[in-house]
């Protein structure tokens, strides 16, 4: 059972490879597939994982966060693909999926206020699953991508709102107990964030860009590197709010 479970993590990373080689060599809904794939597969392997250790009631529990960690950067990556490939159902769903999983990944839990004290001294690294790069992930770097996602999913919103009319049962992201593959998968599918349960899709799409800056600005703060994503996240922000009085 355990080596079937690492071949589901092989593929994964197998998939995300190849979308990036077919995304290199411009073959478009060849990639948008092939990241398709590496998000169902990331997501399958966690799902595959943690069932199995509960079934054997392994303790310590695994911890998954490397995962979701994983899951988010290959959705934030593939989304635009999928995109592109004129596939915005999927493209929606798989930002969803991206969303929830760089949350449940953010060491400081959506919020901004506590990036500050995170990033003010060591903060345990994690293991990197990444077909191309094996360097831990640092904090700041959760951080950030959850506020990539926010941006992204808002963006999205905004460009295909006949999209959102399919939407049902929105699952608020929070840890969660394991369940059966199809079940866990629409879950992510349908996430809202804590914050967004509620709301109305205006109001959703304004807090989640505003959410996305105001945590690269704690970022900036602390690291200054960070400003560039931060003045690139204001643009994008702009965009999303002049999309909103158009539509």
């Amino acid at each position: 059972m355990a080596r079937d479970t690492q071949r589901r993590l092989a593929e994964a990373l197998d998939a995300w490879r190849q979308a990036r080689d077919f995304r290199a060599a411009g073959r478009t809904t060849r990639a948008g597939l092939a990241y398709q794939r590496g998000i169902n597969a990331f997501l399958l392997y966690r799902n595959v994982s943690r069932r199995e250790e509960e079934e054997r009631n392994v303790l310590p529990r695994t911890d998954h966060t490397p995962v979701l960690y994983a899951l988010g950067a290959i959705g934030r990556e593939g989304v635009p693909a999928i995109e592109a490939a004129r596939s915005r159902r999927f493209a929606m769903a798989h930002a969803r999926t991206a969303l929830a999983a760089a949350h449940l990944a953010d060491p400081g839990g959506g919020v901004p206020e506590a990036v500050g004290p995170l990033l003010s001294g060591p903060f345990p690294v994690l293991p990197r699953l990444d077909p191309a790069d094996e360097e831990p992930v640092p904090a700041d770097e959760r951080i950030a991508g959850a506020a990539s996602s926010r941006l992204l999913m808002a963006r999205l919103m905004v460009t295909y709102p006949r999209v959102l009319t399919h939407e049902r049962d929105r699952w608020p992201v929070a840890p969660d107990e394991p369940m059966p593959f199809i079940r866990e998968r629409r879950r992510f599918r349908s996430a809202v964030l804590p914050g967004c349960q509620g709301l109305d899709r205006h109001a959703e799409i304004r807090r989640l860009a505003a959410d996305g800056v105001r945590l690269y600005t704690k970022l900036a703060r602390a690291i200054p590197r960070y400003q560039v994503a931060l003045d690139r996240a204001t643009d994008e922000q702009r965009a999303i709010r002049r999309g909103l009085e158009q539509g």
